[in-house]
């Protein structure tokens, strides 16, 4: 269990620093296009998108790898805290994640090699 708890907190500060790192690059974009730079474009866009989504990623594997299995079924009862959380991030995990990743992934790229090779030019 020990190990377990040691994991699951690393991979939850490992989101949250990604959250971050998020958070400081919208605001670089914003910042940039403020001060007359490059515009905040679709790839900075996709891009800040697919590092919320990697955190909700590592979130969903300490819930659904760790806490689930080390608090078992007795946990989950139909009004009990765990049972909430359980069914928000299985929606966020369901809807948000499976249903975006592979066409904002894909996006993204188009997005940002377009860009390079405008700027190439």
């Amino acid at each position: 269990m020990l190990f377990r708890s040691g994991v699951a907190r690393a991979r939850l500060h490992a989101a949250e620093a990604v959250l971050d790192n998020g958070a400081e690059l919208f605001t670089e974009c914003c910042q940039r296009g403020a001060d007359g730079g490059r515009p905040f474009s679709q790839a900075d866009d996709l891009m800040i998108n697919m590092l919320a989504r990697e955190a909700l990623t590592a979130a969903w594997h300490v819930l659904s790898d760790t806490v689930m299995r080390a608090s078992g079924s007795s946990a989950l009862t139909a009004d009990g805290r765990l049972a909430r959380i359980w069914r928000d991030m299985t929606m966020a995990w369901g809807h948000a994640n499976a249903i975006l990743r592979n066409e904002t992934s894909r996006e993204y790229t188009r997005n940002y090699l377009a860009e390079r090779t405008s700027d190439a030019r």
